[in-house]
């Protein structure tokens, strides 16, 4: 039932009231790991007696619901209005908007269909007629036909001179991890869960794969920027959702943590030196 829940949710055909039912389920693997529990076989009893039921399966009870908060329907019973579905629609077209501050081919390859660039043009297009979108050619890199809204554009002109510091997972739908950009100052890593990216204002400063235990740093060893730049690594350990038992970070732009340039910033944010890695404990 939770598995089938989940399923449903990540069709865009149900959806919670609250955060915490995601909270609740990352831990099981969103019902994964409750479903091997209850593959396992019970114990053979001796004969007039019970079979033991495994001591996680049978206290799980204990943590709550397996699936948190109020769950209602997405989907309509009837076929909708086709003017619901172009507000519907034009509201995807906000989403997008405030994500990228661009609108085009290839940042939406990897939306859901309801979010798609076929489905989505003929919108695009009447809000751009209603003074809502910019149209034109704003970025090279990313293909032809580009939309942002206005705000967007005029953001887009100013420099930021603060350039602060902010980092993402690569899987984030805000990442352009895996997007096909041309172009690109820098190199970006393959889409996956394991990668985080560190940027300063527009500039890449850091990758960190395989859950920080190799980093590529592009800023100066010797700088501040650097600290700011591997501060998402303190995070994973302090995190107040699933927090990490502790980070290593084995490897540094190719060389052992331990004796890499970058060792006085790692040691800012608490970390050890540890057999030639660098450990927050």
């Amino acid at each position: 039932c939770e598995r089938a829940l989940w399923a449903e949710a990540w069709k865009g055909l149900i959806s919670s009231d609250t955060w915490d039912s995601l909270r609740a389920g990352l831990p099981s693997g969103f019902g994964r790991a409750h479903a091997k529990e209850m593959e396992r076989p019970l114990e053979e009893a001796a004969f007039g007696q019970r079979r033991r039921i495994p001591r996680a399966l049978r206290e799980r009870w204990k943590g709550g619901a397996p699936v948190r908060g109020k769950w209602f329907s997405l989907a309509a019973d009837d076929a909708p209005d086709p003017l619901e579905r172009e507000d519907l629609d034009r509201e995807r077209v906000r989403v997008l908007g405030r994500r990228w501050g661009v609108i085009c081919r290839p940042l939406l390859e990897r939306e859901l269909p309801a979010f798609g660039w076929s489905r989505l043009l003929p919108v695009l297009r009447r809000m751009e007629l209603a003074g809502e979108l910019l149209a034109g050619r704003f970025f090279a890199g990313l293909g032809g036909l580009q939309f942002m809204p206005p705000e967007a554009y005029e953001r887009f002109l100013k420099t930021d001179e603060k350039a602060e510091f902010f980092w993402m997972n690569a899987c984030d739908p805000a990442s352009l991890a895996g997007v096909g950009i041309e172009g690109l100052p820098y190199e970006l890593p393959p889409r996956v869960s394991n990668t985080r990216l560190a940027y300063q204002g527009e500039s890449l400063a850091a990758v960190l794969l395989r859950n920080g235990r190799e980093a590529r740093i592009l800023t100066p060893p010797d700088s501040e920027d650097s600290v700011a730049a591997l501060s998402c690594l303190a995070v994973a350990k302090k995190r107040a959702v699933l927090p990490e038992r502790k980070v290593v970070v084995e490897i540094i732009n190719g060389e052992p943590a331990a004796r890499s340039p970058f060792t006085p910033a790692l040691r800012q944010l608490g970390f050890e030196p540890d057999r030639g890695k660098m450990v927050l404990w």
